[in-house]
């Protein structure tokens, strides 16, 4: 079986990705404000995500206030399957460091390559804002971006992860003159190519 720290990993990195992305608002008298507000991520589904933005933005009188509560971000994953262009024979062993002075390694199967998708939300109220945060994610992918990452701790094995940007959809319930609930929606469809090492065990050499 695949690590639970490989799982981990891969979803540190896909987090790591995305948490550093700021937004600038606008001065009254039009120009660009300096200060820069980092836009808060969370790893929830979608569905549930919106349930407590709702929620999050209600007053007490049942109105609700968009614009104290966004931009945010929420990310999860949404599928796993087995990268069958990449399978290679599990039997195969490959040998870690010596651990100890009796002659014993660690040494684990061949990893299985897998492919992890992912979906990324934007939650704005203003387009302004969610085109300057498109710019610091889209500008990263051309459209695959490499991430180097620890796949076995046991092992001190690292390799490169191939994570590709497969689509960009928006949604907007904007409506002429009424635009007090609006929320602007962006979902980006990502896929992390990452090989799972399986458990390693202690076997002399």
């Amino acid at each position: 079986m695949p690590t639970f720290f490989a799982y981990a990993t891969i979803l540190a990195v896909s987090s790591a990705l995305f948490s550093n992305i700021f937004v600038r608002n606008y001065n009254k008298d039009g120009t660009i404000s300096k200060k820069r507000t980092l836009v808060p991520i969370s790893y929830q589904a979608k569905d549930n995500y919106a349930l407590w933005l709702e929620q999050e933005m209600r007053t007490p009188e049942g109105n609700i206030e968009i614009n104290t509560k966004l931009p945010r971000m929420s990310f999860e994953m949404i599928g796993l399957n087995r990268d069958e262009e990449k399978k290679s024979n599990p039997n195969l062993p490959i040998y870690g460091n010596t651990i100890s002075c009796n002659g014993k390694t660690l040494r684990s199967r061949s990893p299985i390559p897998y492919i992890f998708d992912y979906q990324l939300t934007i939650w704005c109220k203003q387009m302004d804002d969610s085109i300057q945060i498109l710019d610091q994610i889209i500008p990263m992918f051309a459209p695959e971006l490499s991430v180097k990452m620890q796949e076995s701790k046991k092992l001190n094995i690292y390799n490169d992860v191939k994570v590709v940007l497969n689509s960009i959809n928006k949604n907007d319930n904007y409506q002429s003159g009424f635009d007090e609930n609006r929320m602007i929606v962006w979902d980006l469809s990502f896929q992390v190519h990452a090989d799972m090492m399986p458990e390693p065990e202690e076997s002399a050499v």
